[in-house]
């Protein structure tokens, strides 16, 4: 259940949440993300929570048009904020972008 799936607001500061597809690193050195880029979303402190839920169930949920270019997702809290990164395969495909 989505209950389970952890808040950022509960993680310490400098902490990363990883999501990623089966056998993707969340590594720009994995073959699969060497070309890739990212799509970036900021938040205030403690307002990510519902945002990361929603990327987690499309991803999950197959609701993202392009889901095949998607390697996963990653959340980052820091002192000022935090932020919401979902990687693509390859930077350079327009139509996914």
């Amino acid at each position: 259940a989505y209950n389970n799936i952890h808040h950022p607001s509960k993680l310490v500061v400098g902490a990363d949440l990883h999501c990623f597809k089966h056998k993707i690193e969340p590594k720009w050195e994995d073959p699969v993300c060497a070309n890739g880029g990212t799509w970036k979303m900021s938040f205030s402190k403690g307002k990510s929570d519902t945002s990361w839920l929603y990327t987690l169930l499309a991803m999950i949920g197959h609701q993202f048009d392009h889901e095949d270019e998607i390697c996963g997702a990653v959340v980052s809290v820091r002192g000022k904020g935090e932020k919401i990164s979902l990687w693509i395969k390859n930077a350079a495909n327009e139509t996914a972008q």
